[in-house]
């Protein structure tokens, strides 16, 4: 029971956006590129609008949860759903953001600074079909002015599902991004509970993670993207010792309860 207890998650982030408010508990930050268009939180529901072409982004953080040993898992999930009255998604590039980063002691704390140049994450591009990915994949950003652009030093892990399948209707979608580490360094899963597919990264951008960001190219004024929750949650495996300790301590009571019977 109790080294069972060790090995929960462990939720790290979260946000349902019932305080109707993305300015507290946490707060979520405007990059440069979210300047045009707006975000409302209403209902419960986080909403990006713009103009024509505009690229949005948030960012928010947390204390941060560091990868000490193989088997910890961290998992990012989203529920949210698209509103595109126009043309196909996957007639855009990688149009959909939702990632983990580290931030590397430069968090955001005002809307319009911009992400720094050396941070660094891995992210699910939902959608699109160019830029270096053919439909929904798995990439990473080992630091650039915005790491979840279309920068040259984004690299795509793993290329998964064509980008109409995930955003056939307007329906609720739930997706989960989870990093496992490894002795070389991770492997990646990437689900929306039907489709699923996995890839690796053998030199990891990062071994501590404390950003969280979102974000999409928009199409048209008309477009919205409609975020009902997202979370983070961690779970740390103990260090061998841990276990020895545990093992030690189970051992002796249960030689105690023999005693006693």
């Amino acid at each position: 029971m109790f080294a069972g207890s060790l090995l929960q998650a462990a939720p790290v982030f979260t946000d349902t956006f019932a305080d109707n408010d993305r300015t507290a508990n946490p707060v979520w930050y405007k990059t440069t590129s979210a300047t045009a268009g707006t975000v409302a939180v209403s209902g419960g529901v986080l909403t990006f609008t713009g103009t024509s072409g505009s690229n949005q982004y948030l960012t928010s953080n947390w204390a941060g949860s560091t990868f000490a040993n193989v088997g910890d898992v961290l998992t990012l999930s989203v529920t949210f759903n698209y509103a595109d009255p126009g043309s196909s998604i996957a007639t855009r590039d990688q149009e959909i953001h939702f990632g983990v980063g580290n931030n590397n002691g430069s968090a955001l704390t005002a809307d319009g600074t911009g992400t720094a140049s050396d941070d660094v994450g891995y992210f699910m591009a939902l959608g699109g079909s160019g830029s270096g990915a053919s439909g929904t994949a798995i990439s990473r950003d080992a630091g650039g002015d915005r790491w979840l652009g279309s920068n040259s030093d984004v690299t795509d892990l793993a290329i998964g599902p064509t980008a109409t399948g995930p955003f056939a209707s307007t329906s609720d979608k739930t997706f989960t991004l989870s990093i496992t580490k490894t002795a070389p360094g991770y492997d990646f899963l990437l689900s929306d509970g039907t489709n699923s597919f996995t890839a690796s990264d053998a030199s990891p951008v990062a071994t501590t993670f404390n950003s969280v960001t979102m974000g999409w190219y928009n199409r048209s004024a008309t477009n919205s993207l409609n975020i009902d929750s997202i979370s983070v949650d961690f779970t740390a495996i103990p260090e061998p010792g841990t276990f020895a300790l545990v093992g030690i301590a189970l051992g002796t009571l249960l030689i105690f309860r023999r005693r006693r019977s």
